[in-house]
């Protein structure tokens, strides 16, 4: 039967090209799954202090330190930097240092993480920031490499 072939041919190759037409177009990242670097400081800032009378502690919102994908290390810039905050941290009643890594491009993301916090911690213990007032913690959903200071 000749007819009906031809009929399925087209059918087939109108599919076909309706499957890749939609493979062709990746679809647009969701809000949620990288949100942008404003917001996520939003979440993250501590409460205005200025708001309760306390202008001292206005200069005290997060400090953010860059590494290298694939590094724990602080470069030299930014070790300078941690150092220079040295003399507000030993003021402070209290400090956390959060160390970031994404998770999807790093395997040990965890272990990166707490690294790169440690390293921070460890340029302002020897700027002499006491070691019982910082705590260290970890972040493996945010999609950056850094460690951030918290002076509470």
């Amino acid at each position: 039967m000749p007819g009906p072939k031809p009929l399925v041919r087209a059918a087939a190759a109108v599919l076909c090209a309706a499957l890749l037409g939609a493979c062709a177009t990746a679809p647009a990242p969701l809000a949620s799954q990288e949100p942008d670097a404003t917001s996520e400081r939003t979440v993250e800032a501590p409460r205005n202090e200025e708001t309760r009378g306390e202008k001292r502690h206005a200069d005290r919102r997060p400090q953010l330190f860059h590494f290298d994908k694939m590094s724990v290390s602080l470069s030299e810039g930014e070790k300078a930097n941690v150092a220079a905050l040295a003399e507000q941290a030993r003021s402070a009643d209290s400090i956390l240092i959060r160390g970031y890594c994404d998770r999807t491009e790093v395997g040990n993301a965890k272990d990166a993480a707490i690294a790169r916090a440690q390293a921070v911690r460890k340029v302002l213990l020897k700027a002499g920031v006491p070691a019982r007032s910082m705590r260290v913690r970890y972040n493996t959903e945010r999609k950056m490499h850094a460690a951030e200071v918290e002076l509470q």
